[in-house]
């Protein structure tokens, strides 16, 4: 009688256990289908990547200033500089971008934004289409020349 009394009681708190659970986790698994953003949703991330070889480059989005004259050296193995910025919505035409341990508050709408960098010898600006991922990568070729790749996938670095 004992036995049955401890089992019903373990059953009761694990059932309880499940039960608060499904509660708590039923507000993230309900906003997963939606497309509500919150301060904290990451909404478009720019890594600076391979070719760069002490080259000086600046970045704007529309008007606003990111980086001026960051000089970026791309890791040989890596690909990567280890240079970049993410941008997180804030509301509405609200954005907020953290990039080289400084945050900057920006009002634009990410769908009409437009990516400018300037290199050493370069210039190119680069429109921002959402749909084609949120994550961006900035190169350079050999010839000097910018590129530019869009992506729905996380780079990884190995």
């Amino acid at each position: 009688m004992e036995m049955l009394m401890v089992r019903k009681d373990f059953i009761c708190k694990h059932l309880i256990f499940l039960v608060v659970s499904c509660i708590i986790s039923q507000p993230f698994f309900a906003q997963q289908g939606k497309k509500i953003k919150n301060s904290d949703s990451l909404i478009a991330k720019i890594d600076i990547q391979k070719g760069f070889h002490g080259d000086t480059i600046s970045l704007k989005l529309n008007n606003y200033k990111i980086l001026n004259r960051v000089v970026a050296t791309s890791h040989a193995i890596l690909e990567n500089t280890g240079i970049n910025i993410e941008i997180y919505y804030l509301g509405t035409r609200k954005v907020k971008a953290r990039f080289m341990g400084k945050t900057k508050k920006l009002k634009l709408s990410l769908n009409n934004t437009l990516i400018e960098v300037r290199g050493n010898t370069n210039h190119l600006n680069f429109p921002i289409d959402l749909s084609k991922g949120k994550f961006i990568g900035i190169s350079m070729a050999k010839s000097k020349a910018f590129e530019f790749v869009q992506s729905k996938r996380r780079f990884f670095y190995d």
